[in-house]
């Protein structure tokens, strides 16, 4: 990016109290901390030299580099974060909106105690789903270039409704139930499809993957992408509208597509959410990349100590049979990560 012909070594010292493996960004945080420390060494200025939105691209990549199959969300928030809003965001091009959060209701985060590191065989789990997306797309790409144009090109699911072809959520949707009549695809259904051998399936998409499943669940996969899209559009209004109770509905939906459309859910997540929900949170889903980690739950300001007995009591003492000590909190809104001058706050 910067063409700099040496890159200096340096000592950098951390300190967070943002719990790991735990859905909370913390691989993403670290990796924009470390980003901000480097600009600094390397004398160039955010803003200036590069910008808020081309940074959270580059550190999105990063962690494609490093071998996780993550999207931009977590990077983008983290830098372009306002304090009291929510932050809505955009891919292909990257942007950003920024909406008003609800007044009277807050989020609270719930940690389920089960680590959900991305290595090993969870790495391999995270990955799994953006693997299963893109073979979804080429047998897109397949039927609609034999139905519609040859030249049909679909490199990611949000080219079905963003690229000329702008087809309808609900056309989208008729499509996948077409293509896909079966829950499930084996491989050699797959290379089928494609009209290709299944080792060119295996090489193009498959490399890496030590452990290939028998069956393959595109067609829910596809369906939770499209519906999840869905509902970050009505959780805009719901926003714009102050609508605490639709965006709370939209929460409990979309726990439910993660746990059975996705399959990123955990028996403790679902029961975690089942029971915030039963405690008074009007929504209540899973957050960061699942299989474990964290719940995050709308609850209104006067019912939050209530709510928070009643999970402590439910879920940690009876589910989990201890008494947690794990972290319940309100999570409170910032602005974007940013430099601090200790100059300026030493006494």
């Amino acid at each position: 990016k910067f063409k700099v012909k040496h890159f200096p070594g340096f000592h950098l010292h951390i300190t967070s109290d943002l719990p790991i493996a735990s859905g909370l960004s913390s691989s993403s945080a670290l990796v924009i901390t470390s980003a901000l420390a480097y600009l600094k060494i390397l004398g160039k200025e955010l803003g200036r030299d590069i910008t808020r939105l081309e940074l959270s691209d580059l550190m999105a990549e990063a962690e494609h580099f490093v071998g996780t199959r993550g999207g931009g969300m977590d990077q983008t928030v983290i830098l372009n974060g306002k304090k009291n809003h929510a932050c809505k965001i955009d891919f292909f091009p990257i942007r950003t909106t920024l909406l008003p959060i609800f007044e009277d209701f807050v989020f609270v985060v719930c940690d389920s105690t089960i680590r959900a590191p991305k290595t090993g065989s969870c790495l391999m789990k995270y990955n799994s789903g953006p693997i299963l997306c893109s073979i979804a797309c080429a047998i897109f790409e397949k039927y609609l270039q034999n139905e519609i144009d040859k030249s049909i090109k679909i490199r990611r699911l949000s080219d079905l409704w963003s690229s000329e072809l702008c087809l309808s959520w609900k056309e989208i949707l008729e499509i996948n139930d077409i293509i896909f009549p079966k829950d499930t695809l084996t491989l050699k259904e797959i290379a089928n499809l494609l009209e290709t051998s299944i080792s060119e399936v295996k090489e193009k998409w498959l490399c890496g993957v030590d452990d290939i499943p028998e069956a393959f669940p595109l067609k829910a996969r596809v369906r939770h992408v499209i519906t999840e899209h869905i509902r970050v559009e009505l959780s805009r209004d719901a926003l714009l509208a102050n609508n605490p109770y639709l965006f709370g509905h939209l929460m409990n939906e979309s726990h439910q597509s993660c746990a059975k459309d996705y399959n990123i859910s955990t028996p403790e997540l679902d029961t975690l959410t089942k029971i915030a929900r039963e405690a008074g949170a009007i929504g209540a889903r899973l957050t960061g990349a699942g299989f474990g980690g964290c719940t995050i739950n709308l609850v209104h300001k006067d019912d939050v100590d209530k709510f928070m007995e009643i999970v402590e009591e439910k879920y940690y003492k009876e589910y989990l049979g201890f008494s947690s000590g794990a972290e319940m909190f309100i999570a409170e809104t910032a602005n974007y990560a940013d430099y601090i001058d200790l100059n300026q706050i030493r006494p």
